[in-house]
């Protein structure tokens, strides 16, 4: 297989680990997601894998031009290295990408490919050298904005928001049509809580790609941390249009809706969402809340089930599943709920406290009593299991404990 014909066309793969047309993290429950290769970059470099052909062809490639001696070899290899190198990013082998461009960078140390390429990896694989390595890229071709645009987003990802601001600006300084520099930007002034700077900043970027569904999410997001959700549904309407069948994003809107008090918009997002996304569990728990408001407890009940089904290991829904069914009238399947909540959270004394009082309520003021008293093990100066267990044990007709069991407060 050729060479390409410029290989200083080679793609360099971006840093982020989630694709940037993503939802941000915190509203995209599928961490599995950030598995996924970036859809965006496949397609750029899918016609330079063509050419190449396989890892293993790239890798006879290199021992025949190790073999050669010529020089002509010795200007192709450290390219070709860098391109196994892509090819081994590509299928998730960090270890073997960053060993290929540490090998380029000893043959090509003043590359500035080779070097953006191995400090990514470095900072990829959480190894030291990768900004030093920015640096040196950043005085060989100092007009360069992917050298910039690349520190900005190692720096970013290491927590240092204040230097990855301003090398994202010099980016957009050199290429003012930087889409990936003002994404950057917003995102790290997100994280320093300057809202307005995120939302400029991502406004920027749609004027660059008004159509890119994962920046007007991201700007939906800043608008809800803002607290202006009338701006948040209107920029996930837009992300529902791009993308009809993402449920996250309906499931999003859906919860926007239902913080304004537009139920039944919400509910029938929350039913959207499920049906593109039926194994997603905080869909039928959210519409649930919904349906315990309207006093809808039946449909309540239904939601929940789905969601313990989903989710067997979560106590919220156990727990969610018997406050329903308490209010419906259903004391033994509370009980059932509460005990079910206890086995998967037993240092919840907020668990032991309901179920006490749904024991006490059926007349098992012996059982309340042993749960109550086994939350206070586990805090003995909870308020609320003492006011309980005084109330119990006067309502029980035990006068005398009742004043002992308030004296233990606080």
């Amino acid at each position: 297989m050729p060479t390409p014909k410029d290989p200083r066309s080679a793609v360099i793969l971006p840093f982020r680990r989630r694709d940037p047309n993503a939802p941000p993290p915190d509203r995209d429950p599928i961490q599995a997601r950030e598995k996924r290769i970036n859809a965006r970059f496949e397609r750029e470099i899918d016609g330079l894998l063509a050419q190449i052909g396989p890892e293993e062809d790239v890798t006879a490639r290199i021992a025949r031009l190790e073999q050669e001696g010529t020089a002509k070899a010795a200007a192709d290899l450290p390219m070709i290295y860098l391109v196994r190198s892509m090819r081994r990013e590509l299928d998730q082998d960090l270890s073997g990408a960053l060993a290929d461009a540490e090998h380029a960078l000893e043959l090509a140390p003043d590359d500035v490919d080779v070097l953006r390429t191995a400090a990514k990896l470095r900072a990829r694989r959480d190894e030291p050298g990768s900004i030093a390595l920015l640096d040196r890229a950043a005085q060989i071709a100092p007009t360069d904005p992917r050298n910039y645009l690349l520190r900005g987003e190692i720096l970013a990802e290491a927590g240092d928001h204040e230097r990855a601001i301003t090398n994202f600006n010099r980016a957009i300084t050199l290429d003012p049509t930087s889409r990936a520099a003002y994404a950057g930007l917003a995102e790290s002034f997100e994280a320093l809580g300057r809202i307005e700077d995120a939302i400029t900043a991502c406004t920027a970027a749609l004027r660059l790609d008004p159509n890119n569904a994962g920046l007007r999410y991201a700007r939906a997001f800043y608008h809800r941390e803002k607290g202006d959700t009338e701006a948040e549904i209107r920029d996930l309407d837009r992300v529902i249009k791009l993308r009809p069948n993402e449920p996250y994003a309906i499931g999003d809107r859906a919860a926007a809706h239902a913080s304004l008090g537009r139920s039944k918009q919400a509910i029938a997002d929350y039913t959207r969402a499920m049906q593109l996304e039926p194994d997603e569990s905080t869909f039928p728990s959210a519409r649930s809340v919904l349906h315990l408001q309207a006093g809808a407890l039946d449909l309540a009940i239904a939601d929940l089930t789905i969601a313990i089904r989903l989710k067997p290991s979560s106590a919220a829904f156990s727990w969610s599943r018997a406050v329903a069914r308490h209010a419906s009238g259903d004391l033994e399947g509370a009980i059932g709920d509460y005990e079910l909540a206890i086995t998967k959270e037993p240092k919840e004394t907020h668990l032991r406290a309901s179920l006490a009082r749904c024991l006490f309520t059926v007349g098992r003021t012996a059982d309340a009593l042993r749960v109550n008293a086994e939350g206070l093990a586990l805090e003995p100066d909870n308020v609320e299991l003492l006011l309980d267990r005084a109330e119990i044990l006067r309502r029980g007709g035990d006068d005398d404990a009742a004043p002992e069991a308030l004296e233990k407060r606080p």
